[in-house]
């Protein structure tokens, strides 16, 4: 009896080690995001993954309109994972991506994401689905009010 107890405990004890052992994480990506915060100012942001090295670094690139991108920090970004823009202008569309620095090299690119300009009182932008224009009827209903006395 003393033998199948101990049996039986070093079985439990293999399965729990083997199952802390294991990590399962999302397929996440960075999740860059951009958020205009004053007339000259954007906040970014993006996620830290469960599986970046300790010694993980950001840089941040900004393109205006079309034009080629810009590092926007003179040294790679640690302890953080966002980034105040002071110089922005919203003439035009802001883009924004990040790209991980790793043991001092620089690896590929993050999807980006882009600002558009802000809109005149005048202009609508249209509905795009699919790349086709498209108009959003949304019905109007009335409810019918019933008095008593």
């Amino acid at each position: 009896m003393r033998r199948l107890l101990s049996i039986l405990v070093a079985i439990l004890a293999a399965i729990s080690l083997d199952a802390h052992a294991q990590r399962q994480l999302e397929p996440l990506g960075r999740g860059l995001v951009a958020v205009r915060t004053g007339t000259a100012s954007t906040y970014i942001g993006w996620r830290l993954l469960g599986n970046d090295p300790e010694n993980i670094a950001f840089n941040l690139y900004r393109s205006i309109g079309t034009s080629s991108p810009i590092k926007l920090n003179p040294q790679p970004l640690t302890n953080t994972t966002d980034f105040q823009d002071t110089t922005a202008t919203f003439a035009s569309s802001l883009t924004y991506h990040i790209r991980p620095v790793i043991s001092g090299i620089e690896q590929p690119s993050s999807p980006s994401f882009t600002l558009p300009p802000p809109l005149s009182l005048s202009e609508k932008r249209p509905n795009i689905l699919n790349g086709q224009k498209i108009l959003l009827q949304v019905p109007f209903l009335i409810p019918t009010i019933h008095f008593t006395d």
